[in-house]
C-alpha cells in the first residue's frame, strides 16, 4: 500500500457486507459474525449465529438490518449492536438453481425469495415472509432421444422495489385463471403479472396483467412513492398509482425491442426514456410530452444532472450528449474514445476511462485527468477507484490526483457511502480458502 492510505482493520472472512458505519463479515468458522466499526477501525460486535455451521452462507444489508443467510435460516441482525432480532425458517441457501433453488433479493429497500418455481416477498425487518407464494408453471418433459428433465421455465421475476408499506414485484401465479395461456401449458408458463403486497397485513393490495423489467435502468419509483414507472416488453412504459395500481398513462408498444433503452426520475416530476436515438420526457403525472429530440447516430444522451444506470450495451457510442431539461436541446457533447468506460457519477457528470481518465461535470465540460488506462472505476462521494488486474489506484474524484496504490484483486469494493467519509472496504476471495475484508482509510 502507497501514499496517504492505512489499513484500519483485515480479518479472515467468507463473505462481507457493508451498512451503518459496519464492515459485516462472516468468520472463518462460519457459526460467528464479525463486525468492525468503519470510523474507529476496531470490532464493534462479534456474535455466535449457529452452533455448528450448516450450508452455505451469505450475507444482505437490507434497509435498516443485516440478513444473514445460513443454511436453511434467515437470522436478522441489528447492524449496530449485533443484536439477533429475528431468526426464521428459509429455502436452503446453495441449492442449485436447476433443482428448485432460490436467491434473496435485497433490492430498493425491499426483500423476497426469488425461487426457480417461486416467488415470495420478504419483510426485511423481521425476516417472515409477507402475503402468499406465487407459484410457477411446472413443467416435466421425457424426451424421446434423451433423459427426462422438469422445472420453470417462465419469464422469470422481478423484485423492484418499496413504495411506503407496499412491495412491488413482478412473476407468475399459476393460480389465476386469467394469467393461463388457452392452449395447453407451455414450457413458458402462464402471463406474467405486477402486484404489491402490504408489508403490514400481507394482503395484496393490486395486481395487473404487466410484466416489469428487472433492469435498474428501466422500472422505477418517485422519491415521494406516489408513482412507480414499469418498463415491459416491446419497451411500453407504464406509469401507475403506487399505492392503488391504476394506470395513470401509458406509451406505445415499440415495433422492435430498442437496442438501448432506458428511464430517469428528472426533479421535480418528470420522467425521461431514452429509446435508442430517440430521447423523450415527459410529465410524469400527466403523461405529457415536454419535448423530444432525435440524437445523433451513436449518441448516448441525458437531461443535466441526471446519474443514469447504465446497464446496456455501449459497445458502438461514440458521443455522449448532455441535454437541457427544459427544452432538450444538447447543452454539450462528450467524445467517448473508443472503447472507454462511462461511468456516470453522483453529480450528473460522468468519467471516460480509455487511453487515459477523464472526468467531466454535469454541463459537459472537462474538470481533470488522468494518465491510467483501461481501468473500471467504483465511485465514492470524494473518492474514485481505478482498478486493474493487479492493484486499486485510489484518485481524488475532485481533481483525480493520485492518493495511493492498493495491490490485490478484490471482488467486492464499496466507497464511502454506509461507511462513511474518507473509508474504503475490499474484499478478496477466491472461493475456495477464506478471503480478506479490508478496511482502508483514504487519505488524512
Amino acid at each position: 500500500m502507497t501514499g496517504d492510505l492505512a489499513v484500519l482493520a483485515e480479518l479472515p472472512a467468507w463473505a462481507m457486507v457493508t451498512a451503518a458505519d459496519r464492515v459485516v463479515v462472516i468468520d472463518e468458522g462460519f457459526s460467528t459474525t464479525t463486525a468492525i466499526d468503519a470510523t474507529a477501525g476496531k470490532q464493534a460486535w462479534h456474535v455466535q449465529i449457529e452452533r455448528e455451521a450448516r450450508g452455505r452462507h451469505t450475507l444482505h444489508a437490507g434497509p435498516s438490518t443485516i440478513l444473514e443467510w445460513a443454511g436453511g435460516q434467515l437470522h436478522v441482525l441489528d447492524p449496530a449492536r449485533g443484536t439477533e432480532m429475528a431468526t426464521t425458517d428459509a429455502p436452503y441457501n446453495g441449492a442449485a438453481w436447476n433443482d428448485g433453488g432460490c436467491g434473496l433479493d435485497v433490492e430498493h429497500g425491499m426483500c423476497a425469495w426469488r425461487c426457480q418455481c417461486s416467488y415470495q416477498v420478504v419483510d426485511c425487518a423481521t425476516g417472515k415472509r409477507a402475503g402468499k407464494r406465487y407459484d410457477k408453471q411446472y413443467v416435466e418433459l421425457f424426451p424421446h432421444d434423451g433423459p427426462p428433465s422438469a422445472g420453470c421455465w417462465g419469464a422469470g421475476s422481478s423484485t423492484i422495489g418499496r413504495a411506503g408499506n407496499l412491495a412491488l414485484f413482478s412473476t407468475e401465479d399459476i393460480s389465476d385463471p386469467a394469467t393461463q395461456r388457452t392452449s395447453h401449458p407451455s414450457i413458458g408458463g402462464g402471463t406474467p403479472i405486477t402486484a404489491a403486497i402490504d408489508l403490514a397485513s400481507g394482503a395484496e393490495a393490486w395486481r395487473m396483467l404487466f410484466a416489469a423489467s428487472s433492469l435498474a435502468s428501466q422500472s422505477g419509483i418517485s422519491a415521494d412513492h406516489k408513482s412507480c414507472w414499469l418498463a415491459g416488453l416491446n419497451d411500453v412504459v407504464r406509469v401507475v398509482d403506487c399505492a392503488k395500481g391504476t394506470t395513470r398513462w401509458q406509451t406505445e408498444a415499440a415495433q422492435q425491442p430498442a437496442t438501448r433503452f432506458f428511464t430517469s426520475f428528472v426533479a421535480p416530476h418528470a420522467l425521461f426514456e431514452l429509446r435508442d436515438r430517440r430521447a423523450t420526457l415527459y410529465d410524469l403525472p400527466t403523461g405529457k410530452q415536454r419535448w423530444r429530440v432525435t440524437l445523433p447516430a451513436g449518441t448516448l444522451g441525458w437531461p443535466r444532472g441526471v446519474a443514469p444506470v447504465l446497464d446496456w450495451r455501449i459497445e458502438d457510442v461514440t458521443a455522449i450528449a448532455i441535454l437541457d431539461p427544459a427544452s432538450g436541446k444538447t447543452i454539450a457533447t462528450i467524445a467517448r474514445p473508443p472503447g472507454a468506460g462511462i461511468t456516470p457519477d453522483h453529480d450528473g457528470g460522468v468519467l471516460l476511462s480509455g487511453t487515459q481518465l477523464e472526468h467531466y461535470d454535469r454541463g459537459g465540460a472537462l474538470v481533470a485527468h488522468a494518465g491510467i488506462s483501461n481501468v473500471s472505476i467504483v465511485l465514492g462521494t470524494r473518492y474514485a477507484l481505478a482498478i486493474t488486474p493487479a492493484e486499486l489506484i485510489v484518485l481524488a474524484l475532485s481533481d483525480l490526483h493520485e492518493l495511493g496504490r492498493i495491490a490485490g484483486t478484490y471482488q467486492d469494493i464499496v466507497v464511502e457511502g454506509p461507511l462513511g467519509a474518507q473509508r474504503a472496504a475490499l474484499f478478496a476471495y477466491d472461493g475456495k480458502v477464506p478471503g480478506r475484508a479490508i478496511l482502508v482509510r483514504l487519505g488524512q
